[in-house]
């Protein structure tokens, strides 16, 4: 597993608990950086499963986050369960 890996799971962790698009977002340039460097060859040694797995779990962290931010701000502006 790559740096640029190790640090796109670690985002990709931190999005899912609390920083939502703020840390998906770095994570998901992060791990296809590596997923590029694989294919052109320049890295042949990494792991590829591991680049994959994690841009694909900083995009669907990215998705999920959006998502609830835009349930909540129509809670807020439907005066629902957004009053807390």
């Amino acid at each position: 597993m790559g740096d640029n890996t190790k640090w796109a799971l670690g985002l990709g962790i931190a999005s899912f608990f609390c920083c939502g698009p703020f840390t998906a977002i770095p994570g998901i340039f992060m791990a296809k950086k590596d997923m590029d460097a694989i294919a052109s060859g320049q890295a042949p040694h990494l792991n590829e499963g591991w680049a994959k797995g994690t841009y694909y779990l900083n995009i669907i962290s990215l998705v999920l986050s959006v998502a609830f931010i835009c349930l909540w701000v129509s809670m807020r502006g439907l005066g629902g369960l957004g009053r807390f």
